[in-house]
């Protein structure tokens, strides 16, 4: 993020008195002040959302036989082994269950 001098805060301020009639200039600092508030809270969502994903990225099944990161195949697997296990278990469920009436 660029840094301001005190030099540049100074002309920024005398440009803002000439160019703003002081009737507004209450306004357009409250304006002023929203647009930094919605900024800082567009980067702090920014920045959770990619730390989120990267935490996911980083949470990938290893092959604890090898030691090595699974692959794209042995990920494959143990996501048809997930959703038959699921399967499985909704099927018992069901099977338990009494019919409704």
């Amino acid at each position: 993020m660029p840094s301001l001098g005190f030099g540049e805060i100074l002309l920024l301020l005398i440009a803002g008195v000439l160019l703003i009639k002081p009737e507004d200039l209450p306004k357009f600092l409250r304006r002023l002040g929203e647009m930094y508030t919605d900024a800082q809270r567009s980067i702090a969502k920014f920045r959770s959302y990619t730390e989120s994903t990267f935490d996911e990225i980083t949470r990938i099944p290893d092959n604890s036989v090898t030691g090595e990161l699974g692959t794209e195949d042995s990920n494959d697997s143990n996501v048809d082994k997930a959703i038959s296990n699921e399967a499985k278990e909704s099927l018992s469920d069901s099977e338990t269950e009494e019919p409704v009436r």
